[in-house]
């Protein structure tokens, strides 16, 4: 069925007695149809183009990521969004990690971070990231054991590739972090004495 008219845009030229409905633009489930109609308003002797836009459902679906270059497979790492590109970074398999890799869904491609630089975090998991903007943000954690909780992190900056430090605050895991207002905010989780309270960093 045709669209419902919705909203006139703007007075034009010619009109037909029984105007034809044109589809202008599909964006996928998207489509927008315009036709110029007579105006019965008072007061504007021209006609009027009209305009609608319907929308097709589209069955949703699943398709698997390329596994070609993907980090190996693993629990309680993190992942931010970019814009373009899912990072994901650390947690554990058999042992805790220290790798990580940008995952872009329009090319279905995976790319490394760096493990070799001076200022790649500890192996960890139970951390925490979040994304600034330009640069990712790793900070708290747990080793393997448990026995380590950490209370350092990194700074990775897809660009480059590269990693550099970022100051200490308190040992914690299993904490929740947001990018808000220039800063990194920290809160809860757990410390070698009990539960952690949090903190604000800016980098």
């Amino acid at each position: 069925a045709a669209p419902n008219a919705a909203g006139a845009a703007r007075c034009c030229g010619s009109v037909s007695a029984n105007p034809e409905i044109v589809p202008v633009a599909s964006f996928g489930s998207h489509s927008r149809f315009c036709a110029s109609v007579p105006n019965s308003r008072s007061g504007c002797g021209t006609p009027m183009d009209w305009c609608a836009e319907s929308h097709t459902a589209v069955d949703a679906q699943w398709l698997a990521t390329s596994a070609t270059g993907a980090p190996s497979a693993r629990e309680q790492a993190t992942a931010v969004w970019t814009g373009t590109e899912m990072i994901v970074w650390g947690g554990r398999s058999s042992v805790t990690l220290q790798t990580g890799g940008r995952y872009r869904p329009d090319t279905d491609s995976w790319t490394p971070t760096d493990t070799a630089g001076p200022w790649v975090p500890t192996a960890r998991s139970e951390h925490v990231a979040v994304w600034t903007g330009s640069r990712m943000i790793v900070y708290g954690g747990v080793n393997g054991p448990g026995t380590v909780i950490y209370s350092d992190g990194g700074i990775y900056d897809p660009d480059g590739n590269t990693w550099s430090p970022m100051s200490s605050y308190l040992a914690m895991f299993d904490h929740k972090a947001a990018w808000a207002a220039g800063r990194m905010v920290i809160w809860g989780g757990l410390t070698p004495t009990g539960l952690a309270q949090g903190g604000r960093y800016d980098p």
